[in-house]
C-alpha cells in the first residue's frame, strides 16, 4: 500500500514523460524531457547519462568599458547614444557603423561672429558679411575670406579689374564709386590764352589783352594767426598781430605799415626831429618815434679823464667814485673806468652787501646770504657746513643689498661712513652710488667697513669715489654677515658741492 502512495506521489510531482532538470545558474528552471542546441557557437555532447552543452568563443561586455551605440541597451555599463548633428547621418551595420557629411544641410557650419584667440586655430564661421576663421599664427587671429564670383574671382576685384567709365575731353572726375567707374565729371580746364578765353573764366573781366575789372574786386587772405607762412612766395594776415607776413622759403617777413605814398610809418616818425632834454640834462630814454621819455641831470665836478696825457676839461663824472682813462692809441678809443675803493655805500642795500666776516663790511645786514655772493670756495662751505644722514637695516643677511636708500637733491661729497651692527658678530658692507634709476650702482670706496657688533666701526678715511651726482641714490650693499644680526644703523657725513 505504501509503494502505491509513493508512485502516485511522483506521478504527480514530475510531468509527463520529462526527467531532467534546467537549472540557472544553480537556480532551479523546471524538468524537461529534450535540450536543443541551436546557434553557430553552441554545440551538445552527451556520454551514457549525462550531456555536455559547449557555447564556443566570446566573453561578457566589460563592466567598465564605455560604448557609442544607436539604441540604448541597458544592460551595458556605460552607454552614449549616437545623435546625428547637423549635415552628418549615422548608419549602423552589423558589426560596422558608417558616419557620412552632407554641406548642404543648413546649420553645417556655425553662424555669427567668430572670436579668436589662444588654442582657436582652424575654427571656422559664418558672418553676416564674409567667412571668418581663425589663423595658425602664434596667437590665431580673425582672417577673412572674400567672396568670389562663380569663377572664383573675388567679386569686389571683379568690379575694379574692369575698365570703368571716363569723363569726356577736358573733363575730370568729381568721384568714382566703389566699382572704380566715374560718378560725375567737371570742366577745369580755361582757355585762358587771351582776353577772351579770361572773359569766359571771369565773369566781370572788361579789357582786352589784359585783366582789367569793371569793379574792383574784395580779395580775403588767409588768417596766419595760428602759423605763420614759411612757404617760399606763401603769404597771408595775421589778424591778431595785424600784420602782413611773407615767407621766403627759410623764414617768414613781414610787411611794415606805410602811408599812403609807401613811407614806412614808423620811418616817417624816426626821420622827424623829436623832443629833447633841457639844458644840462641827458635823456633815460626815448620811445619807439624817437621822441625823449624822460630826463635826468648830469653830475658835477668829479674825477680826471686823461685824454693822451692831458686832463680833460669837467668831464661831469661823480667826483671821488670812478677814474677814467682814454686811450688813444686805439681805433675806436675805449675808456677805461675804476671804482675807488669805498665807492659804495652799502648803508641798508641788502641787494648789495657784504657777506658777514668780509673786512669792508663787517656783520652782515638782515637778508643776506653767503651763497649770493660766493658760488663755492671755502667760504660757502664754512657757512653751509657738514651734513649727515643715518638709516637702518633690521635682519641683515649676505643677500641684503639696497640700491635706493637717499636721493641725493644736489651734488655732493660723502667725507665719512660710519657703521654700528647689533646682534651677531659682525657685519662687513659699504655705501653705494647708484644711477637716478637706483641700479648700476658703485662703491663709494674699494675697502670694505667690518663693523664688529656693539662697536662703532668707520671707513679707511681714504674714500675712493666720494662724489655722488645729483639726482643719484645713495645705497647700501652687504659683503657678508657672521651671526645673527638684529639690525644695523649706518651714517655718512657729506657737504653740498
Amino acid at each position: 500500500m505504501k509503494s502505491l502512495f509513493a508512485l502516485l506521489i511522483l506521478f504527480l510531482t514530475v510531468p509527463a514523460f520529462a526527467s531532467t532538470e534546467l537549472k540557472d545558474e544553480g537556480t532551479s528552471q523546471g524538468f524537461v524531457n529534450r535540450l536543443d542546441c541551436i546557434g553557430a557557437n553552441i554545440s551538445c555532447a552527451r556520454s551514457g547519462i549525462e550531456g555536455d552543452i559547449t557555447i564556443a568563443g566570446g566573453t561578457d561586455a566589460p563592466a567598465d568599458a564605455e560604448y557609442l551605440v544607436s539604441t540604448l541597451n541597458g544592460t551595458l555599463s556605460a552607454e552614449d547614444v549616437i545623435t546625428d548633428g547637423a549635415g552628418i547621418d549615422y548608419a549602423n551595420g552589423v558589426g560596422t557603423a558608417t558616419f557620412t557629411t552632407d554641406s548642404t544641410e543648413a546649420a553645417f557650419l556655425a553662424a555669427g561672429a567668430l572670436t579668436c584667440g589662444a588654442s582657436t586655430a582652424g575654427k571656422l564661421q559664418i558672418h553676416t558679411t564674409p567667412l571668418q576663421y581663425c589663423d595658425n599664427a602664434g596667437t590665431p587671429a580673425l582672417q577673412y575670406a572674400a567672396y568670389g564670383s562663380s569663377t572664383g574671382v573675388a567679386t569686389s576685384a571683379t568690379a575694379l579689374a574692369a575698365n570703368g567709365a571716363n569723363c569726356s575731353a577736358s573733363n575730370a572726375p568729381l568721384g568714382v564709386d566703389a566699382s572704380g567707374a566715374v560718378e560725375s565729371c567737371t570742366d577745369f580746364e580755361e582757355e585762358l590764352t587771351n582776353s577772351a578765353g579770361l572773359l569766359a573764366a571771369l565773369s566781370d573781366e572788361t579789357g582786352t589783352g589784359v585783366s582789367v575789372f569793371g569793379t574792383a574786386p574784395t580779395i580775403t587772405l588767409r588768417d596766419t594767426a595760428a602759423g605763420a607762412p614759411t612757404g617760399d612766395g606763401d603769404f597771408g594776415y595775421d589778424r591778431t598781430a595785424e600784420v602782413l607776413e611773407i615767407g621766403d622759403g627759410a623764414a617768414t617777413r613781414y610787411a611794415a605799415e606805410a602811408n599812403s605814398v609807401g613811407d614806412a610809418l614808423l620811418s616817417v616818425a624816426l626821420s622827424a626831429n623829436g623832443a629833447n632834454c633841457a639844458a644840462g640834462s641827458f635823456p633815460l630814454g626815448v620811445d619807439a618815434s624817437g621822441a625823449v621819455e624822460s630826463c635826468t641831470v648830469g653830475g658835477s665836478g668829479g674825477d680826471s679823464i686823461t685824454v693822451a696825457t692831458v686832463a680833460a676839461t669837467d668831464p661831469d663824472f661823480i667826483a671821488g667814485d670812478i677814474t677814467w682813462t682814454l686811450d688813444t692809441g686805439a681805433a675806436p678809443d675805449t675808456i677805461a673806468g675804476t671804482v675807488a675803493a669805498n665807492a659804495v655805500a652799502l648803508t641798508t642795500d641788502t641787494t648789495g652787501n657784504y657777506a658777514a666776516g668780509d673786512a669792508e663790511a663787517g656783520a652782515a645786514l638782515t637778508g643776506d646770504s653767503a651763497t649770493s655772493f660766493f658760488s663755492a670756495g671755502t667760504i660757502a662751505q664754512a657757512r653751509l657746513g657738514t651734513f649727515t644722514r643715518t638709516f637702518v637695516i633690521t635682519g641683515v643677511t649676505a643677500a641684503g643689498d639696497f640700491g635706493a636708500v637717499w636721493r641725493t637733491p644736489a651734488a655732493v661729497t660723502i667725507t665719512a661712513v660710519v657703521v654700528l651692527a647689533v646682534g651677531g658678530t659682525n657685519v662687513v658692507g659699504q655705501l653705494d652710488e647708484c644711477d637716478t634709476n637706483g641700479a648700476n650702482c658703485v662703491t663709494v670706496d674699494s675697502s670694505d667697513i667690518t663693523a664688529t657688533a656693539g662697536t662703532t666701526a668707520t671707513d679707511d678715511n681714504s674714500l675712493s669715489n666720494p662724489s655722488i651726482d645729483a639726482n643719484d641714490w645713495v645705497g647700501w650693499h652687504t659683503t657678508s654677515v657672521s651671526g645673527t644680526n638684529t639690525r644695523v644703523s649706518v651714517a655718512f657725513y657729506y657737504t653740498v658741492d
